[in-house]
């Protein structure tokens, strides 16, 4: 049930994003559903992948994908589930996300 909190709140989160490497332009052609190869067609590899979680119903991954260190895609399973465009407007919320997933029992 955490985890599927955790999942809402990352969703209505992960809006926006703006990144040193990837273009504004490129990073907001990646929409919910698309696939992790369909995203690395387009702006390219992560620079860094966070693994938030597992869902135990179906072992699909929960990541944050993130780009410079102001845009992010959250994934599930290797498909987009948001993009944030500008990281550094969402930072005190993302930064309780994280700070929650470290306290979540393993």
């Amino acid at each position: 049930m955490k985890k599927l909190i955790l999942v809402t709140a990352l969703s209505f989160l992960l809006i926006q994003c703006d990144k040193n490497n990837v273009s504004r332009d490129n990073m907001s052609q990646v929409s919910k559903g698309l696939s992790a190869d369909e995203v690395i067609e387009m702006v390219g590899s992560p620079d860094k992948i966070i693994e938030l979680a597992t869902v135990k119903l179906n072992g699909d991954k929960l990541e944050l994908w993130e780009y410079g260190d102001n845009q992010i895609i959250s994934m599930q399973g290797g498909i987009v589930l948001s993009v944030i465009l500008n990281a550094n407007e969402n930072q005190e919320m993302a930064k309780e996300l994280i700070e929650h997933k470290e306290l979540a029992p393993k």
